[in-house]
């Protein structure tokens, strides 16, 4: 059942989501701006979520692991110009990474839903990824490579399957800090 930390969890991942997405544009700010607002949102927001919903110590893993999976998926298809990165480097804008190191804060807390059917984490990774590429392709300096209602599939497709498989790691590393610290 979702409850108030949940729901609060949701609106600051989505907050941090939209301020990262929508200053990510060079049309509204310079790259070292939009760097900045974006990391000093998620350090604010995962500052405040460890504070008052999460645990360091229960979480670390989950974060970091959120962070390089997703890093690690969009450079990667970055490097298949699935993605267009705007600047001549090889991995994804700082932002992007700000995106996933907070959808790492949703893994154990408004995701929790999807943790006992599988299927819903897919279709969450999927319908999530429909909208977030799409926004990402009209609104920021990335671009998708054309037909973009493939590439926007395909990046579903492989989120469908990589959030599933966040939440079976974070019930592992979840049983393994409670018997560590028992």
């Amino acid at each position: 059942m979702l409850n108030k930390r949940h729901a609060t969890n949701a609106l600051l991942f989505l907050t941090g989501w939209i301020i990262c997405l929508a200053t990510s544009s060079s049309h509204i700010s310079s790259t070292n701006t939009s760097n900045a607002i974006a990391l000093v949102t998620t350090v604010t927001i995962l500052l405040i979520h460890l504070k008052f919903i999460g645990n360091w110590g229960k979480e670390k893993e989950v974060l970091l692991i959120t962070l390089l999976l997703g890093s690690t998926i969009d450079s990667f298809a970055g490097n298949l110009n699935i993605l267009e990165f705007s600047t001549t480097n090889r991995l994804l804008p700082l932002w992007m990474a700000c995106v996933w190191i907070l959808a790492g804060t949703t893994i154990r807390h408004c995701m929790t839903l999807c943790r006992k059917n599988h299927w819903y984490a897919s279709l969450t990774g999927f319908l999530f990824s429909l909208v977030h590429y799409f926004l990402v392709n009209q609104i920021s300096d990335v671009a998708l490579a054309t037909p973009i209602w493939l590439s926007v599939l395909m990046m579903a497709i492989i989120w469908s399957i990589t959030v599933p498989i966040l939440l079976v790691f974070s019930a592992v590393w979840l049983e393994r800090y409670k018997r560590n610290n028992m």
